[in-house]
Order: C-alpha cells, then structure tokens, then sequence
C-alpha cells in the first residue's frame, strides 16, 4: 500500500493549542446537547451534594474523591450551577484524556496513530456516556492516559506524580496503575529497578495529602475501612463477594462486553496489519500491563456502569491505533462510524446502557417524575417503584420530602428506618415510567 511521506501526515503535537481548542468545541457540541439538564443519576446527586460538604459517611460523594471534589468546588464558584459544574468537569477530564493520548500515540505507533487514538476514544460509547452523565468517569481516561504517556518515556517520578494526582480524582487509578509503573523496567530498556526507589516515594507523598483528609472526614482509618468495605460488599455484585454465582458470572461479562465494545470499530484490520509489518511485542506487552489489573478489578470485584471500563478502554484504543495506521485514512473515518453507531443503535441489549437510546429513556422518566412531584400537593410519601428515578434524585430536589425506593425511607438524603411522621400519611406513586399519581 502507498503511504504518505512523513513530512506530509497531520501532526497533532505541532499546534497543540488549535488542537485543544478543536477537540474542546467538538466535545461541546457532541456532549452538551445529550446531557440531562439535571442531575442524572446518584453518583451526580453525591458530587453536587458535596460542593457544599465533604461527607464521605453519608456519600457526599462516596469514597471521597478529594481531588474531584476540589476542582468542582473551584469551578462551582465561578458561578455555575451543580449541573454545569459536572458538565464542566465531564469536559475537563475528556479533553485532558484526547490532549495526553496524542503524544502517547505517536511515541508508541508513529505519527498516524497520534490522531487515530483520540479520535477512537473521542468516538467511542462508554467516553460518549461519561462525558454526557458520568461525569468523574471520565478522569478514568485521563488519569490512566496521562500516567502511562510518562511511564512509556521512562520519566517515572513525573508518572508517579500524576498517579497519585489521579487517585485524587479516581481512587481506583492508584492501584490499578500501580503495577505498569513498577514494572516498567521489565519492559522499558531505560528504566532499571535501581530508580523506583524515588518514584515510590513521590507516589506515596502526593497521595498521603487527599488520603489522609478523607480518612479524616471519614472518622478515622477503622470507621473508612469498615464504610467501603460494606458499601461494595452491599453493591458490588462480583466473584470477590459472592463466590462463583450467577450474578458474579453476569458482572463479569458486562466488564467484558464493555471493555470490548469500541473493537468491532477496528479489530477487522489486526489481520492487516499484522502482515504488514512485524508486531511491536514490546508495545503489546505495554498495554497489556496496562490493560489488566483495571479490567480484573472490573471482572473479579465490582462494575456497575460501562465507563467505569474507561481505564483499561484506553489501551484498547492505542492498539486500534496501531491496527488502524497500516491502513488508508477512509479505514479509519469507517471505525469512527462504527463506534458512533454502536452508541445510537446499541446491537444487543447487554450494551444498552452505553447508547444514546438508554440515556434518553432514563432522562425521559427522570423529567416526568420530577415534574410530576413538582405539581403534586404537598406533603406527601413518596413512593418509588422503579429503578428510576432514585431516591437521592428526588431528595437532592425535594429536600423537604420523604422518599420511599425498595421498601426503605430516606428523608433529608439520608436514609431513615424509623416511619415517616403521620402528616404524610397521603403518598405519591412514581411508576416505572415515572408517571406520578396518588396512591387509590
């Protein structure tokens, strides 16, 4: 096949600020219009709570978030309401994850794949969905990117750094991370096992900081320890907690299928490139070591939602890159359609929740139900019989209201055992399609 000549492909590191400014307004204009106009799910609810206090106890937002919860609260006071500021933020961290991905790319495959990377990411579902609801997922992306880019130049205290910065923004990312930074020098000829020593002590210094305020939001080491342990034991539903089960077997295929679902838009042309020219083992072995420890700790102890994937989906998106570059650029215009299409017409049920379709009807009943409880006389119970819209929803907007989900009351966006007083013995349904009556 004939290629271009290098001096005339598109490279993105020689205008980094057109660059930036363009994924910026593509991001804008893909995000912004699909995006709730309110806060769309409880992990949102938890973020918006926590502009106002840091409570990891009673998940404002839980596990903490320090770092997240910092940036928020400085980009809140510019003005912006809680729904902007996680907008915001969703863009923040999307745009960090394009911009560090470009030279990451490059470096590791060559100048073509430093712009077929992002704009795989860019298009792929579960990057779709955090940018437009879940909006700290998507620091998932840049923090993991970001890290690796350092790791892969052998600038291990500059990755150790950024590590423990995005712990901050995404507690998982420390651990995960944690292995392709030290064992790097099993791949990198630069590196030697005589310079972790210093990285080691950056990582734990720029983590102690956000670490030990949680800890100490959350009344202590033991009272931390015990919350997140019961908390993931109450959700996770994971070969961890439960054994060889049913529901753990399902977790781990949902972490499968979402880990996979960008490759149908490029797994077609491995068999391309493959011939075309040796593989690069040693990139492979990379992003492996990337890949793994996020994807095990998806499959083996908790997902809940498709872009809690985003890790290890980078590194998926690097080696569609490498696929991708041994081909004419229409090849990769065609991925990119591919990915688009998978998030507006998901294939198969298993993956509605990263689509377009999903995102909409959850909106749609979100509305309705709000709306509705908004015309409603009050006081009144509440009474939820669907998954949507969730009690932390309805409280956040309805702090006055007692709220019934699963049998259980919450008032004040806290959960209550004792019975709602008897002035709202009158109580509203919201069904399923969060239509909202009085009960008859």
């Amino acid at each position: 096949m004939k290629t271009l000549p290098e001096n005339l492909l598109f490279k993105p590191a020689e205008k980094p600020l057109l660059i930036a400014s363009a994924f910026a307004v593509a991001l804008a204009a893909t995000r912004w219009p699909i995006a709730p106009p309110f806060l769309f799910d409880y992990d949102n609810v938890n973020f918006a709570l926590a502009l106002a206090r840091f409570a990891p106890l009673v998940s404002q937002p839980h596990r903490g978030y320090a770092l997240y919860v910092g940036v928020s609260r400085i980009v809140h006071s510019f003005g912006l309401t809680a729904e902007w500021t996680a907008l915001a933020m969703g863009l923040l961290g999307s745009l960090l994850a394009l911009m560090f991905l470009i030279p990451l790319a490059r470096e590791m495959f060559g100048p073509r794949a430093a712009w077929i990377a992002p704009l795989l990411l860019f298009f792929h579902p579960t990057f779709i969905m955090a940018g437009a609801v879940d909006h700290v997922r998507t620091f998932l992306a840049a923090g993991s990117i970001a890290t690796a880019l350092f790791v892969w130049r052998g600038n291990l205290k500059t990755a150790a750094f950024i590590l423990g910065i995005a712990g901050g923004f995404r507690t998982d990312l420390a651990a995960t991370l944690f292995p392709l930074l030290v064992l790097s020098p099993l791949l990198l000829d630069r590196v030697s096992w005589r310079r972790l020593l210093g990285p080691l002590a950056i990582l734990v210094a720029t983590i102690a900081p956000w670490l030990l305020f949680t800890i100490w939001k959350s009344g202590g080491f033991a009272t931390a320890l015990q919350f997140n342990a019961h908390m993931l034991n109450e959700n996770a539903r994971s070969f961890w907690y439960e054994g060889f089960t049913y529901r753990a077997t399902i977790m781990a295929l949902f972490a499968a299928y979402w880990n996979g679902i960008g490759a149908p838009a490029w797994i077609w042309a491995v068999p391309a490139a493959w011939k075309q020219a040796t593989p690069p083992w040693r990139q492979f072995a990379f992003l492996g070591l990337w890949f793994l420890p996020p994807f095990l700790l998806n499959a083996v102890v908790q997902v809940t939602d498709p872009d809690q994937t985003l890790a290890s989906v980078s590194a998926t998106c690097l080696m569609g890159a490498w696929a991708l570059s041994a081909l004419r650029p229409r090849w990769t215009a065609l991925a990119c359609a591919i990915s688009a299409a998978l998030f507006l017409l998901p294939p198969v049920r298993m993956g509605r929740e990263a689509s377009l379709p999903w995102i909409r009807h959850v909106c749609a009943v979100e509305k309705t139900a709000l709306e509705g409880i908004a015309r409603a006389p009050s006081p009144s119970l509440i009474v939820i019989r669907g998954e949507y819209p969730t009690w932390r929803l309805v409280s956040y907007y309805f702090p006055n209201a007692w709220v019934q989900q699963g049998g259980i009351n919450f008032s004040g966006n806290l959960r209550q055992d004792r019975m709602p007083p008897p002035g709202l013995r009158s109580r509203l349904i919201v069904d399923e399609n969060g239509e909202v009556a009085p009960e008859r």
